[in-house]
């Protein structure tokens, strides 16, 4: 399937233009996101479950209730709180730098899948200016945290698929992938999605090597980055193995008459509890009215309203005491939409189908590779038959953003050279619905027109 490369084995290095690119996507990220951060002031959406949580981790080294989703997000979300306090500012700042360092990344792949400047611009243009990586890059959501381990998975996925018979470098770059799907791992289960993809990945590339060392090498790594996988997940559960005494599951044993928390029964307990987080989301049935299938992703017609508030002029005296928002002496509405730019939500399944039939028939290993992520990112929760909601994609943004410039690059030279002009239209749009990303109170008439589906309202 994987072709062997048509230069020597050596790993190709980045020109340096490429680390700055990187470096300014990133810049660009925050500069645009950390405005108006700590607005509003309370707790969006699930923000009370995971900053909560986070807090305690800090107080107690454990969650003090029973949590649905592994701790490394909310460890992440807690080295925030720990420098700016436990305000909203604190919550956010640590999805702040994921989103932000998802953007840069974003530029390297898409660099890598291109080979040049133009790919990595329209492929990290796509993760600034979409409103799912906005808002999830705003708020303390674990989507936003698990899409940069998801996208440096991405990455590495795609070398391995350009250095195909490099065995040193497949070696490394293996157990790096090893280690970082256990960090997406312990961020949330959704990242095990992709397991496939790097399973077939794996095996396709080993098929170069000669028959009898094929199938030893695919088992042999894919035993070992499983060993790292679990390695890295038990490591993050090590502070519930050290403060178990602070846990929910101490208080349960100890009001069966029975205190014992030994080893053993910690050991039992964390094992117990992967069980408990499976079925409870086995079982789960979202009942919010905002949560749809996922065929409403392509287009984003249907939006998840995080925040919506109407602001009445006699607030504004009290603004500053509550959450920072009802600040105008008019009547003003607040909103906060998980929706994504509807222009790249339209171009992006287009190119992600286009591109999977391309590197089909040209058995193009790496634009396989980023057409089956992107795949593995959507079809669960298409065929899963759950509802689920808009800014799950978090993790879809950056890999949608490189099909569309692997799209462009595989157009004719007399088309892609208008590539600029995708680029701002995409960023028109994005400046359009940016009041709708982050927050911003508008007049009554003006959030209106800005409601361009009636999914959105």
């Amino acid at each position: 399937m994987i072709p062997p490369p048509p230069g020597p084995a050596e790993p190709e290095r980045l020109p340096t233009g490429a680390w700055v690119g990187a470096g300014l996507a990133t810049t660009i990220a925050l500069l645009t996101r950390v405005l108006w951060l700590g607005r509003p002031g309370v707790f969006v959406f699930d923000e009370i479950f995971y900053a909560s949580d986070a807090a305690d981790l800090i107080q107690r080294g454990v969650e003090g209730g029973s949590p649905v989703h592994p701790p490394l997000g909310k460890w992440m979300l807690a080295g925030g709180i720990r420098l700016f306090g436990f305000d909203a500012v604190g919550w956010r700042v640590a999805p702040l730098l994921a989103g932000a360092l998802v953007a840069g990344l974003t530029f390297v792949v898409g660099w890598r899948v291109t080979g040049g400047r133009r790919g990595g611009v329209i492929a990290a243009a796509v993760v600034l200016f979409d409103g799912i990586s906005v808002v999830t890059g705003r708020l303390a959501l674990l989507d936003g945290l698990v899409a940069l381990w998801t996208t440096a998975a991405l990455l590495l996925l795609v070398r391995l698929a350009q250095e195909p018979l490099d065995g040193r470098f497949q070696r490394r770059t293996r157990l790096w992938l090893g280690v970082v799907l256990g960090l997406a791992f312990a961020t949330k289960w959704t990242a095990a999605v992709l397991a496939p993809v790097v399973v077939v990945t794996i095996v396709a590339i080993d098929q170069l090597l000669p028959r009898p060392l094929r199938w030893r090498r695919s088992l042999a790594s894919l035993g070992l980055m499983a060993g790292l996988v679990v390695g890295v997940y038990a490591v993050v559960h090590i502070p519930w193995l050290v403060n178990y005494e602070a846990s929910a599951a101490v208080d349960e044993a100890c009001s069966a008459e029975s205190c014992d928390v030994g080893v053993l029964v910690r050991v039992g307990d964390i094992a117990g509890y992967q069980v408990d987080v499976w079925n409870y989301h086995r079982g789960l049935d979202p009942q919010q009215p905002d949560a749809d299938s996922a065929v409403h992703w392509l287009g984003q017609t249907r939006a998840v309203r995080l925040l919506v508030k109407t602001c009445d002029p006699a607030l504004a005296p009290h603004a500053d005491r509550s959450d920072g928002l009802c600040r105008s002496s008019d009547t003003t509405e607040v909103r906060i939409l998980a929706v994504g730019n509807p222009l790249i939500w339209l171009i992006g399944p287009a190119a992600l189908a286009g591109m999977a039939v391309w590197g089909w028939r040209r058995r193009d290993g790496v634009i396989l590779v980023v057409a089956a992520t992107a795949i593995m990112f959507w079809l669960p929760w298409l065929i899963g038959g759950r509802p689920g909601f808009t800014f799950y994609a978090a993790p879809l943004v950056p890999a949608l953003g490189v099909l569309i410039a692997a799209a462009v690059e595989a157009l004719p030279a007399r088309v892609a050279r208008w590539w600029p002009v995708l680029v701002i239209a995409f960023g028109l749009v994005a400046l359009a619905l940016w009041p709708l990303w982050i927050g911003t109170p508008l007049a009554p008439e003006t959030a209106d027109k800005l409601l361009w589906f009636s999914g959105w309202s």
